[in-house]
């Protein structure tokens, strides 16, 4: 079962452990643009598929399916997951204090 997350601009993917598998085949869809092959993620033998998609960005609308591989070939495609991408805007002005120095050039004097 394929699961997926929005975390700002990045989509987690996460499977169900499927035994003897050692790959899995992403494919991503972004904006309706059809499916493509993402990525083949490698892993231990029988182990859960866990991977980070960056390539997003605001607003993107993004759906994926995978395959569990080994040797012997791959599985049919798994559920699809779609996520919609919406970074918050930071307000720069509370990233971090800021000072003001009014009628002051910033020189630092040692005083007597």
């Amino acid at each position: 079962m394929l699961s997926g997350s929005v975390s700002g601009a990045a989509v987690h993917l996460t499977t169900t452990a499927t035994p003897r598998s050692t790959s899995y085949l992403i494919y991503r869809t972004k904006n309706s643009a059809g499916y493509f092959l993402l990525t083949t993620s490698a892993v231990s033998t029988g182990a859960a598929l866990d991977y980070h998609d960056t390539d997003l960005a605001d607003g993107d609308n993004v759906s994926y399916k995978v395959k569990a591989s080994n040797a012997g070939g791959d599985s049919g495609y798994s559920n699809v997951v779609s996520q919609s991408v919406a970074v918050t805007p930071v307000d720069p002005l509370t990233l971090s204090p800021m000072i003001w120095i009014d009628g002051e050039t910033g020189g630092y004097s040692q005083g007597t």
